[in-house]
């Protein structure tokens, strides 16, 4: 699939950028995180799945129209996906609990081809995290597509910032999203790569 294919309705396949519903979103967008923080970045699996994906909001970014699996998906599942099914039971979020076995979810992982997580914090603070595009859509806007999602599902809970521990590497890709750096700037490791910390401040403007 071409990049300018990426909105247009009337190609074979198109991108949607939702709030995970099912296991199987769930299941496919874990699929998305191993292979981009494990296998690309090194960062354990025990670091990268943790108790918060319990009680957090998910957002996937997936391929729909298409039975078949796309090209980059099939590479992400040779070496994540049996890892993802494992380990995904373990932390499935609480509010897709009750959607197992329901008549959304028909047991499939889903093409997922991006991933972000939303988790409350301080009052009035919710964090933005776990930020994850495979490489053949990186560039494409989907990161920052998943970000605004969260960003508007955190206005709507009631929090007026939203906190992101950016990694470095990445940070001029929240600067264009409108995030700044917080305090002094100073920057720290999690699993071993530096971060961050950014915030933004969220209205009905933005």
């Amino acid at each position: 699939m071409r990049r300018d294919e990426l909105n247009d309705p009337s190609a074979p396949e198109t991108i949607r950028v939702k709030l995970a519903e099912t296991p199987g979103e769930w299941i496919g967008l874990v699929a998305v995180r191993l292979s981009v923080f494990c296998d690309e970045q090194g960062v354990p699996v025990t670091g990268e799945l943790d108790e918060h994906d319990r009680s957090a909001v998910h957002a996937v970014a997936m391929i729909v129209g298409s039975d078949e699996v796309p090209a980059g998906v099939a590479v992400t599942r040779q070496g994540a996906a049996l890892r993802a099914s494992a380990q995904a039971g373990r932390y499935l979020p609480m509010s897709l609990a009750g959607a197992r076995g329901g008549h959304k979810d028909d047991g499939r992982t889903a093409h997922a081809i991006g991933g972000a997580r939303l988790v409350r914090r301080l009052e009035g603070v919710a964090q933005i995290g776990r930020v994850a595009v495979l490489p053949a859509w990186r560039g494409t806007g989907l990161g920052g597509r998943l970000v605004r999602l969260l960003e508007e599902v955190a206005l709507a809970r009631g929090s007026t910032r939203v906190m992101i521990h950016a990694q470095v590497q990445a940070k001029a890709f929240y600067d264009r999203l409108g995030y700044v750096v917080d305090g002094a700037g100073d920057i720290f490791l999690e699993d071993g790569i530096p971060h961050v910390r950014m915030m933004k401040p969220l209205s009905m403007d933005m």
